[in-house]
């Protein structure tokens, strides 16, 4: 995925059901540096520095303007929670905390809603780009999902003038 403690930017990640499993380490570790960044802006450094038990320099990693957009598809809500329950808490800590670390769009095969996630019925098409996804400072597009999804994903992307150089299928 390449990404450095200097990356900055919005990364764009695009998967169905299992194929969020590439990203989980990644979205784990954003927790974290999300837990540390509310307890910084609302109590102080010592306080989040507590909670730090691996020595992460989380105030030093991933530029001022690093943010991750999670586009997920799954078949139930159950599946999403038993797969990352811990993003769900990712999702809520960055929205109370206003950190813009973190945002998310789900859809489900089924009809579900959750209160306060964005979720949508139509796949990740272009219809879905046009609404959703602002060129503006996209870094990187990763994509892990079935074969028609990471060719469709890839292919819209590169139609709307995003580099080949930035989109990963993992």
């Amino acid at each position: 995925m390449e990404l450095t403690p200097e990356s900055n930017g919005n990364h764009l990640i695009f998967c169905g059901g299992t194929g969020i499993y590439p990203f989980l380490d990644l979205l784990d570790f954003l927790l974290k540096k999300s837990i540390y960044s509310a307890l910084c802006k609302n109590f102080s450094k010592e306080i989040a520095e507590q909670t730090n038990l691996n020595h992460e320099s989380y105030d030093k990693i991933f530029g001022p303007k690093f943010k991750i957009y999670l586009y997920a598809s799954f078949q139930t809500e159950i599946e999403f929670m038993n797969i990352c329950d811990f993003v769900w808490k990712l999702y809520k800590i960055n929205e109370k905390f206003n950190l813009g670390l973190f945002d998310m769009v789900l859809r489900f095969s089924k009809k579900i809603k959750i209160e306060g996630v964005k979720i949508i019925e139509s796949y990740f098409d272009e219809s879905f780009f046009d609404q959703y996804i602002t060129q503006q400072q996209i870094s990187k597009v990763l994509v892990c999902g079935n074969p028609q999804m990471n060719k469709t994903i890839s292919e819209i992307c590169l139609k709307k003038l995003i580099s080949q150089d930035a989109i990963y299928l993992v």
